[in-house]
């Protein structure tokens, strides 16, 4: 079902006759052709015979390509193909037929497109009589919908009814549960009290379709959505993509055959005067959605900070270096080449100068992130912290001072230290909850551009059922947070 609905040329369009086109019990202006070739369930080749219509973009003796209007059928690699070109054949092949073009779309291309008639009288329409035996599905050719709302009605009864290409509908174990032309997402469900496997099983519209080609097993119940960035990653409209305003989607068993079918139409869509066909409540009741297609996103706020931390990476590189001392310090010690008094000399005036350097590397933080213009909103917020984090430098520095020259009241000293450290903690903590915060309305933002209903944090996540079901999203959050600096 890969055909494309191309919109056809102005400059090609016929103006035939309004009766006709709009609901004729009688034909007043047609195309007599006699049909020579069905080669499709709804393509004929034919030669023109009589015209009625002066401005008729065919001439007598003219051979050419016609397209049934406001239906689509299987092609000829496609479940039904053969059976549905059959009917067509028994129904017009090496007969004559009368042609009524709609006047608002008449040429697609090199082909005609028409309602094709085995009678004047205008009640044997062959779109029609496809559509009631199953042999086709319902699709406006925009802006072409003169018949939507009847052709809609005609192959929701043949669909009920289960005639035709439809007559394996239902037989699951999966089924479309629902559709988000929106956002692009199609959701599947496992109707049966079994676990399933998707693999081998096709979902598709007119444009194209897609194939799951990897084990996906879904339990009973289960919704499995299905994304864009599955079926269509580049967006090729020549490939399966939902439209908007109106399209159909099919799933396809192993064996191809058609099980289930899910369409819509938005009647903004069609132009004044044509009518839009809208499924009957136990239709729309059989198509009514009991789980809602979540798209979910999760990220890593640990990966995320390290976009506050390369934007004071110099201050950042002096806080390691001093951690690397300590553990050399702590190697030096285990291996018996520094004494115990030694280490604790030194180690102390490490740990005061690493207290340093944590705290320059806070503070040039807080001024990274208060020099960000599109920061400013949390310029307040941030004043509070640098004003501390001042505070705390210059004890810090007093302390460095302190057990450079010889500490004189050891005790004294490491109280003074630890004062330090727990407020140096605090002030960590705020800053972590202040760039946290913006973390959040960037993730926020992000979700919302990309229609995500819920976002996680990786730390908060033990197991993840089907990882290919979720998206991570740090990278762009990394992206768009740099970009604020």
């Amino acid at each position: 079902m890969k055909r494309a609905l191309v919109f056809a040329a102005a400059a090609l369009v016929l103006i035939v006759s309004s009766g006709p086109a709009s609901d004729p019990s009688y034909l007043e202006e047609y195309i007599e052709v006699f049909v020579r070739w069905a080669i499709t369930a709804d393509t004929i080749i034919a030669e023109v015979k009589d015209v009625s219509s002066a401005s008729a973009p065919v001439e007598v003796g003219d051979v050419v390509w016609v397209r049934y209007s406001g239906i689509e059928c299987p092609e000829s690699d496609e479940y039904f193909s053969a059976p549905a070109t059959e009917a067509n054949k028994e129904l017009v092949e090496n007969k004559t037929v009368y042609l009524v073009i709609d006047p608002r779309r008449a040429i697609d291309g090199d082909i005609v497109l028409a309602y094709a008639f085995l009678d004047l009288s205008g009640d044997k329409m062959v779109n029609k009589i496809l559509l009631s035996e199953g042999a086709a599905a319902a699709t406006p050719h925009f802006p072409s919908v003169s018949y939507a709302k009847e052709f809609g009605a005609l192959a929701e009864t043949a669909r009920h009814e289960k005639v035709g290409m439809w007559k394996c509908l239902g037989k699951g174990p999966f089924a479309l549960l629902y559709v988000k032309a929106v956002e692009e997402c199609i959701c599947l469900v496992n109707t049966s009290n079994t676990t399933a496997n998707l693999r081998g099983w096709t979902i598709s519209d007119w444009e194209g379709s897609y194939t799951f080609d990897r084990d996906i097993f879904v339990a009973p119940t289960e919704v499995y959505p299905v994304y864009d960035e599955t079926y269509n990653p580049d967006g090729d409209d020549r490939l399966l993509r939902l439209r908007d305003a109106f399209d159909q989607v099919f799933l396809h068993n192993r064996s191809g055959i058609l099980v289930d079918y899910y369409d819509w139409c938005n009647e903004s869509w069609c132009p004044e005067g044509g009518e839009v066909w809208k499924p009957d409540a136990e239709a729309e009741e059989l198509h009514k959605p009991t789980a809602t297609c979540v798209r979910i996103a999760y990220i890593n706020i640990d990966e995320v900070f390290s976009v506050f931390t390369e934007a004071v990476a110099d201050l950042r590189e002096k806080e390691l270096d001093k951690q690397k001392e300590l553990l050399g310090l702590q190697q030096q010690l285990d291996a018996g080449t520094i004494s115990h008094e030694e280490y604790n000399v030194r180690s102390v005036e490490l740990e005061v100068e690493l207290l340093q350097a944590e705290l320059d590397t806070d503070i040039g933080t807080i001024d990274a992130m208060m020099a960000a213009s599109e920061l400013a909103d949390i310029y307040n917020e941030l004043q509070p912290l640098r004003e501390l984090a001042q505070v705390l430098i210059h004890a810090t520095k007093n302390l460095v001072s302190t057990v450079h020259i010889g500490v004189v009241d050891v005790l004294r000293t490491h109280s003074r230290y630890l004062d330090v450290k727990n407020a140096s903690t605090q002030l960590d903590q705020l800053l972590t909850q202040a760039a946290t915060a913006r973390i959040v309305q960037v993730a926020e933002k992000v979700a919302v551009e990309n229609s995500y209903d819920l976002v996680l944090q990786t730390r908060n996540v033990i197991v993840y059922a089907n990882p290919a079901r979720f998206f991570d999203i740090t990278e762009e959050v990394k992206r768009q947070l740099l970009s604020l600096f």
